[in-house]
Formats: structure tokens, C-alpha cells, sequence
């Protein structure tokens, strides 16, 4: 199990290197500046720091989105929760009205 996990952890070690040599080779080969047009300016960035921006701007758009699904799921969950709950409850009621009846007719 222990060899495992070490192999995961090498594995994972290994991308991680893979792909900040992939990010740097990007950014070398992307470093020249560009126009970015705001609405009332312009100014000249990396094209790489444009680029990393998009993708981190991205990134923290479908983390938003992923929040917000998971606070509704949770709600929907604490509500089926109780469902389960009553309708437990009521089929122990339901039990324990058999018995009395079966007793009732022994």
C-alpha cells in the first residue's frame, strides 16, 4: 500500500514539473508585449501575463459557478435528509401498528 502511494506521489511530482516546464516555455516564447484596449485607455502587457490573466479569470469564473451548484446541492440534500427522516419515522409507526394488530389477533 505504502509503495502505492509513493508512486502516486512521484506521478503527481512529475506532472507538476512537466507542466511548470511547459508554462515557462510558453511564457518565453510568448514574451512580447501587446495593445490591450480598455474602455477608456490602452496599455501594452505581456502577452503571456494576458493570457495567464484569461485563464485564471476562467478558472475563478467555474469556481463561482462550482460554488454555487454545491451550496444548492447541499440545500437539496439537508431537504431530502428530512424526507427520509419523516418518512422513517412514519414507516416505524406503521411497524409498530402491525404489531399491536398482530398481537391484538393472538
Amino acid at each position: 500500500m505504502e509503495e502505492k502511494k509513493s508512486r502516486g506521489t512521484l506521478v503527481k511530482l512529475l506532472l507538476v514539473v512537466l507542466i511548470v516546464v511547459v508554462v515557462l516555455l510558453f511564457s518565453i516564447d510568448n514574451s512580447e508585449n501587446v495593445r490591450v484596449g480598455l474602455v477608456f485607455s490602452e496599455t501594452q502587457i505581456p502577452l503571456t501575463a494576458l493570457m495567464i490573466g484569461n485563464l485564471l479569470l476562467g478558472l475563478l469564473t467555474g469556481l463561482v459557478f462550482l460554488a454555487m451548484n454545491s451550496l444548492k446541492n447541499r440545500k437539496l440534500i439537508k431537504k431530502k435528509d428530512k424526507e427520509i427522516a419523516a418518512l422513517e419515522e412514519r414507516l416505524e409507526k406503521l411497524h409498530d401498528k402491525i404489531d399491536e394488530l398482530n398481537e391484538a389477533k393472538s
